[in-house]
């Protein structure tokens, strides 16, 4: 893996009075856009969406973050947010199933809809068990959650379902291609986290704010990006 470096902007959102990082170049205006305010979540959208900060927030590219996630850490059993899953009764496959069934209940206005985006199929998997049983968690919670909030009748769950499977597929081996089959990827996610809450710990965001994470095959830096001063015209003094 090449070292590459992402630029994060401190940008605020409508769920927290606080700006939180959003990759540089991300559409931030999207419904339900949320800034992350922690290192768990800048490594999620660094190292699982791995299509562009601007593919960020489609249902698509959410489906093979997934994927991806499970590659990285979801087959580990490990899903490192410790806040989060502290005392969890919850298996990383239902975490993941909650994911898949909350984007079917607010897919309201996504360019996105089972039926009307063809999704390319990909060839069976090693974790075809897995993501299985994570679409049966799923299709679930979809059943359960459609009679509170009302999901349309054209709304079709097995079409839903399918395209998710297809899309996991596609991002874990995107991922495997990245980072290799054992715990690289894992062990950086650990890294960037790590990095990114060190420095969170220290300064308070403020908005516009500019910060460079470089990840190489083994280590992540996250740095504050300060401007340059700006040179004075040659006739001030």
């Amino acid at each position: 893996m090449t070292t590459r470096t992402i630029t994060l902007v401190a940008v605020e959102d409508e769920y927290d009075s606080e700006p939180g990082l959003a990759p540089k170049g991300m559409d931030t205006k999207f419904e339900g856009f949320m800034a992350a305010r922690s290192g768990f979540l800048v490594a999620h959208d660094v190292l699982e969406h791995l299509n562009g900060c601007e593919a960020i927030g489609g249902v698509p590219d959410e489906l093979e973050a997934l994927g991806a996630l499970w590659q990285v850490r979801g087959r580990h059993g490990d899903m490192l947010n410790k806040d989060r899953f502290v005392g969890s009764a919850y298996t990383a496959e239902e975490h993941v199933a909650f994911d898949i069934s909350r984007m079917a209940t607010e897919l309201t206005g996504e360019a996105y809809w089972p039926g009307s985006t063809h999704i390319e199929p990909e060839p069976e998997h090693l974790f075809d068990d897995e993501f299985r049983s994570i679409l049966t968690y799923a299709r679930r919670n979809i059943e359960r959650e459609g009679d509170a909030t009302e999901i349309p009748e054209d709304f079709d769950v097995d079409i839903y379902l399918e395209d998710a499977l297809h899309l996991m597929r596609r991002g874990f081996r995107k991922a495997e291609s990245l980072y290799g089959e054992g715990f690289g990827g894992h062990d950086l996610f650990i890294a960037v986290r790590n990095a990114v809450d060190r420095e969170l710990a220290r300064t308070s965001l403020y908005d516009g704010q500019e910060f460079t994470l470089t990840i190489g095959e083994d280590f992540a830096s996250f740095d504050e990006v300060f401007p340059e001063p700006e040179d004075l015209d040659d006739d001030e003094e």
